[in-house]
């Protein structure tokens, strides 16, 4: 695993870097041991091994994945703290949304968007097709309406999720006419 690997680096002379803590936090977030991620996390921090976004998005992608919308959300305001942290891009943001997509948390997610446009950043097709797939799920289907036709104002291009969300919204509202 590559915790092993990691912990088999000082027999030959090695110390950990951040990209071998990017790609063990990645690996971990990824697996059944996504917990590790976040002790990986901490250690690199202990360590004096400043995380790049790189390595915060590993971790959030691994929240994604395992549906964490609470560690995703709380490692993105860790982020926004500074401290020696780089800012979230849209790609984090991204990554939290789908987390708490995943969750069923869709109000969290309309709040990450709301709050990547506070900071100035430009969310895309994946950041609206994201929201606009977990208010389907949900059945909130005039929210993700809303979204899809915002979506389609700012000029962005839309996907196959984006499209099959907002259908699904019309059908489990009753508006075929919509679709």
């Amino acid at each position: 695993t590559a915790l092993e690997l990691m912990a088999q680096l000082p027999r030959h002379a090695l110390q950990p870097d951040a990209i071998t803590y990017n790609a063990a936090i990645g690996a971990c977030g990824k697996s059944e041991a996504w917990h590790l991620a976040f002790d990986l996390l901490q250690e690199m921090q202990s360590v004096h091994l400043h995380p790049s976004i790189i390595t915060y998005g590993a971790a959030i992608s691994g929240c994604q994945t395992n549906a964490l919308w609470e560690w995703a959300t709380e490692i993105l305001l860790d982020m926004e703290a500074g401290n020696h942290r780089p800012d979230p891009d849209i790609a984090a943001y991204n990554a939290a949304m789908g987390a708490c997509a995943a969750a069923g948390e869709w109000a969290y997610a309309i709040c990450l968007l709301k709050r990547a446009q506070d900071v100035r950043l430009r969310p895309d097709t994946k950041t609206y097709s994201t929201v606009i797939a977990a208010l389907a799920k949900s059945t909130r289907w005039e929210l993700a309406f809303v979204l899809y036709e915002e979506m389609l104002g700012r000029g962005l291009t839309v996907d196959a999720i984006a499209c099959t969300a907002a259908l699904t919204a019309c059908e489990e509202g009753g508006k075929w006419e919509d679709a």
